[in-house]
């Protein structure tokens, strides 16, 4: 329910309104007056908005990009009692052990299963590319709306190709700018986790890739209240 929320908050550009509740005082809810301060002079930010990515990407066949995601994603990862990395089953569940998807329908704006089986989406909605200038194709795998609804949270992840074997590099929300090289190599992009329910804030992260430790860094995070966020659209 909460990411049908976001999808539809996200979609439709609901204005938010900048409501501050004193937690300390209980059934008694007012503005507070240093929040309301920032909306009303504070600094204000562009509406971020999801951008359609033109990954510089190499046309690979299906098959091809079975394999790697079975090579980035091994059988060991399918282990459900592993508490030190419960992330791995997660994983592997989404690519390979749903049996159908969840999507977002702009048409009749609801919620809808999609008739084909997952990896028919989730292999089309995988990109490979050479993120570091390695030599060794990468993958992304970056759908619309359709895993943040199979996971409850909105989160990716890059895998990046090494001698070693796949280096698998998570990040939150959605992309809104990204930059690549002319070579087609990955240098920075920004993402935004958009408001839900009773939030009052969103969240944008700026992320760089260092192409020498094949890493993304978090340069910033920061937290910005919904009232801030104007839309020039």
């Amino acid at each position: 329910m909460r990411l049908i929320l976001i999808i539809f908050f996200l979609i439709n550009s609901i204005t938010s309104h900048c409501q501050i509740t004193d937690l300390m005082k209980i059934n008694d809810i007012k503005i507070d007056n240093r929040y309301d301060s920032i909306c009303r002079y504070g600094k204000k930010y562009e509406k971020p908005q999801r951008i359609e990515i033109r990954f510089p990407s190499k046309e690979v066949s299906n098959d091809y990009k079975l394999a790697e995601l079975h090579k980035a994603i091994p059988g060991s990862f399918n282990n459900e009692n592993d508490i030190d990395h419960p992330e791995r089953w997660w994983m592997y569940h989404y690519y390979f052990g749903l049996d159908h998807l969840l999507d977002y329908d702009s048409k009749t704006d609801s919620i809808i299963q999609l008739p084909k089986q997952p990896l028919f989406y989730i292999l089309n909605d995988t990109y490979f590319f050479d993120m570091s200038g390695d030599g060794l194709i990468d993958f992304i795998h970056y759908p619309k709306y359709y895993k943040a609804l199979a996971q409850d949270n909105i989160s990716y992840e890059i895998f990046i190709n090494q001698k070693s074997g796949y280096k698998i590099l998570p990040f939150s929300g959605y992309i809104y700018d990204i930059k690549f090289n002319p070579d087609g190599t990955l240098v920075k992009f920004d993402t935004f986790l958009p408001h839900c329910c009773d939030d009052n804030h969103e969240t944008f992260n700026h992320y760089r890739f260092d192409k020498i430790k094949s890493e993304l860094i978090l340069d910033n995070k920061e937290i910005i209240l919904t009232c801030q966020l104007i839309d020039n659209k």
